[in-house]
């Protein structure tokens, strides 16, 4: 049975993300526990969908065969390598990422020699909104206990149907 393509969407993003802000062996899909105190490493990004922003009725073609789904996801990370001031590795860490983020978007635009290829997909993934991104402060939520970021992505892609 082949893989759903949003597991392959998921996939491909977490493996830029490492790729290109240096973070090998760093993220992950769907972990809630951060910091090391909860058993996690030095520094993670977790990527997970935002339910609270997905749509549930996506764009169908006549015969549901196809259809447009915008994937909205949290990129959530910490660094615990600052004391002196905890933010700080979780805002640079959150800049590496955007910048991953960027490069992946950028490299994939379509120009007028080529149509569209985010994440090696070719034209399965039809766009990536990149958020801003936020950096909170140790116990600002119930998952951490150490400073961290938070960035909201959407990856709209096309899903066809067995």
């Amino acid at each position: 049975m082949p893989e759903p393509i949003r597991l392959t969407v998921m996939k491909k993003l977490c493996s830029e993300i490492e790729q290109r802000a240096g973070l090998a062996g760093a993220v992950f899909r769907g972990r809630s526990y951060f910091g090391p105190a909860t058993g996690g490493p030095l520094k993670m990004v977790s990527v997970f969908e935002d339910g609270a922003h997905a749509e549930d009725y996506p764009q169908q073609t006549g015969d549901g065969r196809a259809n447009v789904v915008r994937l909205p996801l949290i990129l959530m990370g910490y660094d615990v390598e600052g004391v002196e001031h905890p933010t700080d590795p979780a805002m640079v860490m959150m800049h590496d990422v955007l910048a991953a983020l960027r490069g992946v978007k950028r490299d994939g635009a379509p120009d007028g020699n080529r149509s569209r290829n985010y994440l090696g997909m070719g034209r399965i993934v039809d766009d990536i909104q990149i958020g801003n991104g936020h950096v909170y402060p140790a116990f600002a939520n119930e998952n951490t206990s150490v400073a961290f970021f938070l960035v909201p992505v959407t990856v709209t892609y096309v899903d066809l149907a067995a």
